[in-house]
């Protein structure tokens, strides 16, 4: 009886401890995959963001290059602001 007592203890410590760390561990990586949710939400926000002045940034090349055509001189020389506040997404 008295050798069956400490072992007795020692299992229920053991599973205790076990049980406490695999809660510990899941509330770990529930915080973890909730990160990474919003790092790629964040991510896919800044693509989108990116792809629509990839897009006005193209449109305005290629309205400067029909000017430049049209007109035989740079858009530089022409009023830049104006070329880029109709082409280009608010900020």
């Amino acid at each position: 009886m008295w050798l069956l007592l400490p072992l007795a203890v020692a299992f229920g410590s053991a599973a205790l401890t076990y049980s406490l760390m695999r809660d510990k561990v899941d509330i770990a990586v529930a915080e973890e995959r909730q990160q990474t949710v919003e790092a790629r939400a964040l991510l896919e926000a800044q693509k989108e963001s990116f792809e629509e002045r990839l897009i006005a940034l193209r449109e305005l090349a290629r309205c400067q290059a029909q000017l430049e055509f049209v007109t035989g001189q740079s858009p530089v020389n022409l009023e830049p602001k104006l070329l880029e506040s109709s082409y280009l997404p608010s900020r």
